[in-house]
């Protein structure tokens, strides 16, 4: 019989037991300790950093699919997905894989601290399959699971093997692209699909507002962390702008942080919220979804709705171990730098990794209200008799079923005017519009035909090759490059091959490449009023005082698509560059990108360099029937409804 026990060993036996049914959360204060490393070594204690324990317990909630985990540096995230493996390792054996970026993240930073948190807890080495290679390599064997390693830039490593837990780490590092493959995220993603109890844990320390954490937060029930006014108990965000410091915004970074002298500004009674009430504020703290509230009784109520994706944001301010004054003192810091790309630069690290915040700051907006005052009395089809040019600009839908186009004409000053906009469902109707078609000038003496077409090749580009050698003369395939790196402006690039012999282009037609952000500014000059004044010798032509027309009664279709973008600050390549972005719930922005490609015409053209000084007045005729511009508001409410306060 004593035989018989010695089949099994202890590790065996203890996996035939049933678990326990405790929380995630619980069962890491009963079982789990922190190393030396932690800022507080010994037992890990939920209750020190409360805020975490609903976000952890997702790994055992059926309600819960996704748990995001938007959060500031050193705020808990990494601890909350480690206590998720933990437990899953302990309590709950399932098929794994945890991923970051790239491989150097795997091997040199976060195996070696899973490693030591796994040798350091007793509960969890208990699991590891005997032998010499269990924690080595890039899948670990445990009982009755594995956990395997991958990273984005690997689509073998993430798209191989079928796993039930999903832990994506530090999301808005990773590569669009996994190698030739598809999106790096939505291959792991897939990886669950064969499992009904699946679950995916994905966290990153945000960095654009389009980024994959943002975007996955948004797409989630955005839940924020609560806590109740020590006075008069409404419940609240700690938020960073009602964080108060002594001295204000002349204060000295150093005696801030020495005596901590920062407090916060209850919403309601406007108290003071000192750090010595944040745990047993903490304690009584509840996480609350966007639609939802908090009655005078502590309950949650509100318009809930159910979501199998629960989003939370927690920046270093929650966490009781970093001091409101040092928070304070390094905001301080990063407004005072005398560097204009220094501070930008501080302010940046500030949002995204203080306030667990994407940093985008609006510095330039094409707004409908900027566009009122370019409406001029005629109506779509007619040109105006100062018109010496018609241009159009293409833009294909990515399934090359449909093309955007618009057709402007030219004149005198860089001065502009929207002739024709509309869309076609194919080739046949779009290349005989654009080759054929004309349009009466209203002084009626010439017919005008588009003299030059820009179509977008950045899809179906070999089709479009094929349809500009219709009329290379008259179409020109352009692609746009959308970061900065562009240069400014357009460059050309040869399409068609060098003969081998001769050294020659075989055919010579070009592929102009265009700086998009450049273009984009330059049109947002336009439209703005302040920039659209016209000098002719010392005096200001007064009747053309904008450069960029529409007709009258033009579709809100159009211009909402014109608006569809704004410029914002933001981080590329480790430097703040400004780039435009689509706005946040906005439709489609096909009328903006045509635009830009008759921008394109234009400049290819030569158009922009008409010296109107040299020709003078009479080179400027009167616009028939020209109404006084319509009444703009001041230059200080630029941005219009874009929110200021970016970083409150």
């Amino acid at each position: 019989m004593h035989a018989q026990q010695e089949i099994w060993s202890d590790a065996e036996r203890r996996s035939f037991l049933l678990p326990e049914r405790l929380y995630a959360a619980d069962w890491a204060d009963k079982y789990l300790r922190l190393d030396a490393s932690s800022p507080e070594p010994g037992r890990f204690r939920t209750n020190r950093l409360e805020y975490l324990r609903e976000p952890i317990n997702t790994v055992n909630d059926p309600t819960c699919r996704e748990c995001i985990l938007m959060a500031g540096a050193q705020a808990g995230k990494t601890t909350c997905m480690h206590v998720q493996m933990g437990y899953t390792i302990a309590v709950a054996p399932a098929p794994s894989m945890f991923a970051m970026a790239d491989k150097e993240s795997i091997t040199q930073d976060m195996g070696p601290r899973l490693e030591a948190f796994i040798k350091g807890n007793p509960a969890l080495m208990s699991m590891v399959v005997p032998g010499e290679r269990s924690l080595q390599g890039l899948r670990w064997e445990f009982l009755g699971m594995f956990l395997k390693f991958a990273w984005a830039g690997s689509p073998s490593r993430m798209a191989t093997t079928p796993i039930q837990r999903f832990f994506a780490d530090e999301l808005d590092k990773w590569p669009l692209f996994s190698g030739s493959e598809s999106d790096p995220e939505a291959l792991g993603d897939r990886r669950l699909s064969n499992f009904r109890e699946r679950f995916a844990c994905k966290g990153s320390t945000p960095v654009l507002a389009k980024g994959r954490i943002n975007t996955n937060y948004k797409n989630s029930d955005q839940r924020a962390w609560h806590v109740p006014c020590p006075t008069c108990k409404k419940y609240q965000v700690l938020d960073f702008k009602n964080l108060i410091w002594e001295g204000g915004s002349s204060a000295l970074p150093d005696p801030i942080e020495i005596h901590n002298a920062a407090w916060f500004v209850c919403v309601q009674c406007k108290d003071r919220i000192y750090q010595k009430h944040q745990v047993s504020m903490n304690d009584q703290g509840i996480w609350v979804p966007k639609g939802g509230k908090i009655d005078g009784r502590g309950k949650l109520t509100g318009s809930l709705s159910e979501s199998l994706t629960r989003g939370y944001h927690f920046w270093q301010g929650l966490n009781p171990m970093v001091k409101w004054g040092t928070i304070a003192a390094d905001w301080i810091k990063a407004c005072g730098e005398q560097n204009d790309d220094l501070r930008r630069e501080k302010q940046m690290e500030f949002v995204n990794q203080v306030k667990g915040l994407p940093y985008e700051k609006t510095v330039s907006t094409i707004t409908v209200r900027k566009m009122t005052p370019l409406e001029r009395p005629y109506e779509l089809e007619q040109v105006p008799s100062d018109v010496i040019v018609l241009t159009a600009g293409v833009d294909c839908q990515k399934r090359g079923d449909k093309f955007w186009c618009s057709v402007r004409g030219h004149s005198w000053g860089s001065r502009s005017y929207l002739i024709w906009r509309g869309h076609f469902q194919a080739w046949d109707d779009l290349i005989p519009f654009l080759l054929h078609r004309k349009f009466k000038r209203l002084d009626r003496r010439v017919d005008m035909p588009i003299r030059l077409s820009c179509i977008d090749s950045s899809w179906n580009t070999d089709e479009v090759y094929l349809k500009c050698r219709t009329d290379e003369l008259r179409l020109k395939p352009v692609k746009g490059l959308s970061d900065r790196t562009a240069g400014g402006g357009y460059r050309t690039s040869a399409i068609d091959k060098i003969h081998k012999k001769t050294g020659k282009r075989i055919h010579g037609m070009d592929l102009f490449l265009v700086d998009t952000n450049d273009y984009k500014d330059r049109l947002a000059a336009m439209i703005s009023p302040a920039s659209n004044r016209i000098v002719v010798g010392d005096d200001v032509a007064s009747d053309y005082n904008y450069r960029w027309f529409l007709p009258e009664g033009i579709d809100k279709e159009y211009v909402d698509g014109v608006a569809s973008e704004h410029a914002v600050e933001r981080r590329h390549n480790g430097k703040i560059q400004t780039v435009w972005v689509r706005k946040h719930g906005v439709g489609l922005n096909h009328p903006l990108d045509c635009e830009v490609y008759n921008l394109v015409a234009a400049d290819i053209l030569g158009v922009p360099r008409i010296n109107t000084e040299a020709h003078g007045r009479s080179l400027l005729p009167p616009f028939p029937n020209v109404r006084p511009p319509a009444p703009v508001e001041d230059e200080e409410d630029y941005l219009g409804d874009v929110d200021e306060d970016w970083l409150g």
